[in-house]
């Protein structure tokens, strides 16, 4: 899970729990360690919820990063490899939604601010989803940091299946690693 482990306790709030930074060089992102220890990371949005009911909720394996760019809740994100922050993705652009880390966004943040990504699990995002078929597969879309139904079909565009329908308002986010261009 890399630096940080996030723990569901089967209790009423969640914990965290820290892994010691690796030996050598490697060091915790400084501002998302002090995020986590000043305890802004607890709080409703990372309660158990199993039914979503409501908007803005998620359930499943989360980790914390920086933004790269201004994040809102329920876009589709990348981790960059050149600065490991959380960018945008877009499926014109295939190093942006082909064979990288996928998630997606369930704390909203600034540019080099504190954010979370739901790494795999089930999200609800009504003003930022399309209305979800049951059971059909959800694409990465051809606008920056959506998710479309239908895979794209333009010349360039990368297609690649991030999760399922749960509910026309719930994904079950699910990345697959396997992509092609159109």
């Amino acid at each position: 899970m890399g630096l940080w482990d996030i723990v569901f306790a089967w209790q009423r709030k969640p914990y965290i729990r820290f892994k010691p930074p690796p030996p050598g060089n490697m060091s915790w992102p400084k501002s998302a360690h002090q995020w986590v220890r000043q305890g802004q990371f607890r709080g409703p949005k990372f309660r158990r919820d199993e039914v979503l009911s409501a908007d803005g909720q998620f359930l499943g394996e989360v980790v914390v990063g920086i933004a790269g760019a201004i994040l809102t809740f329920g876009q589709l994100c990348y981790l960059a490899v050149a600065d490991s922050k959380w960018e945008l993705t877009d499926a014109d652009v295939e190093a942006t939604a082909g064979p990288i880390k996928l998630g997606i966004c369930v704390d909203a943040a600034a540019e080099d601010g504190a954010t979370a990504m739901l790494l795999r699990g089930r999200v609800r995002a009504d003003a930022a989803f399309p209305a979800l078929t049951v059971g059909a597969p959800v694409h990465v879309g051809t606008t920056t940091g959506a998710v479309q139904v239908a895979a794209p079909v333009a010349g360039g565009d990368t297609v690649r299946v991030i999760g399922y329908g749960n509910t026309a308002d719930e994904l079950y986010f699910c990345p697959d690693n396997s992509y092609s261009v159109v």
